[in-house]
């Protein structure tokens, strides 16, 4: 008999328990039955959809009666070697509807295996199982350093024994390959059983949630990647190491890519952080004779380029107007757009008189954080460098 199964996000969870004061009780009684509940570390939910257990379900968790709307992500099929032969078994996961947002906004993600999709030879092998991640937007270097961070987690987690005692985890490839929009990685999954792949993928959906849209989950059937809306190309191919390297992991932000165009000398912005992109500032940098640049992971087209001024220009009018406190920003000049060589900067100056620095940066950040997850990547916003000369100032 083929059961399928539902994940439920620990999100959901956490607002089920809010809405339905029973919660704790229902979950304790389904506990009993033939069917019990799985709870991942995250604190995620499994159950199986047994027939036998139906009415304590529909009583548990009233979906026709909540003022919420649970959402189906994506679904999955065990890979052959964790089949309950004869019968496939299928996983959905389900969240809050706002997760919806941090995903592909054309469709639910696409898994590999799918529900319907046949069986493919290689996903027999689990001694290198290859893992394909495909985000709806370029793989920024923050988001590298997100989905890295995640996967080490994850691996620390189930090296010595995976979720629910199954086997574990013991080698895992030494590099992460990303090029374009997508991440792909491999591990020996020889010994651990089919949830262990399972809090993989629940660990990938929370390191990127709020940070990347996920398109597609893919477990092997890597010859098969355009039918999953990627194109290879010929995006420049990164190789990472799948390590806990300080300098990778914890100040990813901090290290400039191959390819950046920032200066030497800049020193982190104390005040502020972003998952996103890297802040610096110049040694010189006064936040009262503001001067602001952009450096973009792209090149914007001209569209981009007016979202990117209107989005800054209303920052900049809010603070001349006094909205983040103080009297107002006295001067500012639109943000113009310069090149520098193969890389695009966007450039403001300001006068921001008594503008208050708590109110406005962090408002500053998070419309920088929209832009560069929806619109286009952020590389780098640098305070007190003037692109023009690309020096630090005081230096010659």
């Amino acid at each position: 008999m083929n059961y399928d199964a539902r994940i439920l996000n620990f999100r959901l969870v956490a607002l089920l328990e809010s809405l339905l004061p029973d919660f704790q009780t229902s979950l304790a009684a389904i506990q009993q039955s033939v069917s019990p509940v799985l709870r991942y570390p995250d604190g995620s939910l499994e159950y199986d959809l047994d027939p036998r257990t139906q009415d304590l379900w529909r009583a548990w968790i009233p979906r026709k009666l909540l003022p919420i709307s649970i959402s189906i992500l994506g679904c999955w099929r065990s890979l052959p070697p964790f089949q309950p032969l004869p019968d496939s078994r299928s996983h959905c996961f389900e969240s809050i509807e706002e997760h919806e947002k941090w995903l592909d906004p054309i469709a639910c993600i696409q898994f590999a295996p799918g529900i319907l999709q046949p069986d493919y030879p290689e996903s027999v092998d689990l001694s290198g199982l290859q893992v394909t991640l495909i985000l709806y937007r370029r793989i920024t270097r923050d988001v590298r350093t997100r989905i890295i961070r995640t996967i080490c987690e994850w691996h620390r987690s189930v090296s010595i024994q995976g979720v629910f005692e199954e086997g574990p985890v013991r080698r895992i490839s030494s590099e992460i390959e990303f090029q374009g929009r997508r991440a792909q990685f491999s591990f020996d999954a020889s010994e651990t059983g089919q949830r262990t792949l399972n809090w993989l993928v629940i660990s990938i959906l929370n390191g990127l949630y709020g940070v990347g849209r996920l398109s597609a989950f893919i477990f092997d059937d890597v010859d098969n990647l355009a039918s999953y809306g990627f194109d290879l190309g010929e995006e420049e191919i990164i190789r990472l190491p799948l390590n806990d390297r300080q300098d990778l992991i914890e100040g990813g932000a901090a290290v400039a890519s191959p390819e950046s165009h920032l200066p030497e000398g800049l020193i982190p912005l104390p005040e502020i952080q972003s998952s996103l992109f890297s802040l610096w500032q110049t040694s010189t940098h006064e936040w009262e004779t503001l001067q602001l640049t952009v450096y973009f992971e792209g090149m914007p087209n001209r569209e981009q380029q007016n979202d990117f001024r209107k989005l800054l220009g209303s920052w900049l009018i809010v603070a001349q107007c006094g909205g983040f406190g103080g009297k107002g920003a006295p001067f500012f000049e639109a943000p113009v757009f310069l090149k520098l060589k193969s890389q695009k900067v966007a450039y403001t100056v300001a006068d921001m008189g008594d503008v208050e620095l708590d109110l406005a940066l962090p408002a500053l950040v998070r419309l920088l954080e929209n832009y560069a997850s929806g619109t286009l990547g952020i590389e780098a916003v640098v305070f007190g460098l003037n692109p023009r000369t690309n020096r630090l100032p005081g230096n010659s």
